[in-house]
């Protein structure tokens, strides 16, 4: 049991998983580990025989590179490159869009996050959870949404824009997380991949002044 903790990550709707661990535990414990994330997203086990255990363990340990397999009810289980989720179909497949008209604290069922003005010689640069923007360029109101087919970006340091399913390849973000990507937006031009990278355009120009 000491392995769990290294293996799956509970969050509040959530089981994430690690797939190069989970696949060098013995069959039992990967069970024990399958039977215990199902039933704490689905609330119980009362139709979940040992062989949906055994196809969604013989799936996470297949070759197939990424996919899903259903369990009863909503339960979900889908792969890609090294991770794994247990989840629900509705929690796999949510959009969420929220306007942000002005700064401080904004909490969402999603995430939460802060918009403040702070001096230049405040920043952090080496903190991937703080992004600084150009006020000129990233005016109030921002948008904050999931992920689209078609959304396009200029990523850091390029000048040509970028298909966000492409970038999401590249860094292999499984398909089941690029829902989750909080993506900040002005004026219906991406901002921010949170967390990931910001866009060219919204690059801080001037740092004798204050940035968002």
């Amino acid at each position: 049991l000491k392995h769990i903790g290294r293996v799956i990550d509970n969050s509040k709707i959530d089981i994430l998983g690690n797939l190069n661990i989970y696949s060098g535990l013995e069959t039992a414990l990967r069970y024990f580990l399958l039977r215990q994330g199902i039933e704490k997203i689905s609330s119980d086990l009362k139709n979940v025989s040992s062989t949906h255990i055994t196809a969604s363990d013989e799936f996470l340990l297949s070759d197939t590179p990424s996919g899903e397999i259903e369990m009863p009810g909503e339960t979900v289980i889908a792969k890609g490159y090294d991770c794994f989720i247990i989840t629900t179909r509705r929690s796999l497949e949510k959009t969420f869009s929220y306007s942000i008209p002005a700064v401080g604290k904004w909490s969402f069922p999603e995430f939460e996050f802060i918009i403040d003005y702070v001096k230049a010689d405040e920043l952090s640069p080496d903190d991937e959870s703080v992004a600084y923007f150009d006020p000129d360029a990233a005016a109030l109101p921002l948008q904050v949404k999931s992920f689209a087919p078609g959304d396009r970006f200029y990523p850091l340091g390029m000048m040509e824009p970028k298909k966000l399913q492409d970038y999401f390849t590249d860094i292999k973000m499984p398909r089941f997380m690029r829902q989750r990507v909080p993506i900040f937006t002005c004026g219906g031009e991406i901002m921010w991949i949170g967390g990931l990278r910001i866009d060219e355009r919204f690059k801080v120009r001037n740092k004798d002044s204050e940035v968002l």
